[in-house]
């Protein structure tokens, strides 16, 4: 009897290996269907310019490390919280003057208007959400002072 269920058991083996080298092959294990490609990811959003009003606010956090952390946000008259990005700092290329950066902290509470780059977005609920990428100048609201401005990059500007 043992000697007929271990013919029975190699017979099964044989027979089977062939399918199941053949279901690979087409992407199938087990007899599972093949699982489709994953989709494309979407496109990213176009970035435009922005402009927004609202009141700059600043928060720090320390980690564990001792490490503190600041942040920017505009809270726009409507309530919404748009995070604002940090600007980097100023590099001067060699032999070039320093070029100042955008300070936010000269902005903190009080009144603004930001030219930004970003995109604009409307959420599932139809709320209207605003991301910051860029902040290309920023002025006091109200006031007919001069924006203070990121400069162009010096390769970037020709003229003709």
């Amino acid at each position: 009897m043992k000697k007929m269920a271990f013919a029975l058991m190699a017979l099964s083996l044989v027979v089977s290996i062939p399918a199941v080298a053949k279901d690979k092959a087409h992407g199938q294990a087990g007899g599972a269907p093949a699982a489709e490609k994953p989709a494309k990811k979407a496109e990213p959003a176009v970035q435009m310019d922005l402009t927004i009003t609202g009141t700059v606010s600043k928060s720090q956090k320390t980690d564990k490390k001792g490490n503190t952390t600041s942040s920017y946000v505009l809270t726009d008259p409507a309530g919404q919280v748009i995070k604002l990005p940090t600007p980097p700092a100023a590099k001067a290329k060699k032999g070039e003057a320093p070029v100042s950066a955008i300070n936010l902290d000269d902005y903190v509470d009080k009144a603004v208007t930001i030219v930004a780059k970003g995109t604009e977005a409307t959420d599932k609920a139809g709320a209207k959400t605003v991301h910051v990428k860029q902040i290309v100048s920023v002025t006091l609201a109200g006031l007919n002072a001069a924006p203070a401005a990121v400069p162009a990059p010096a390769d970037a500007a020709t003229t003709k």
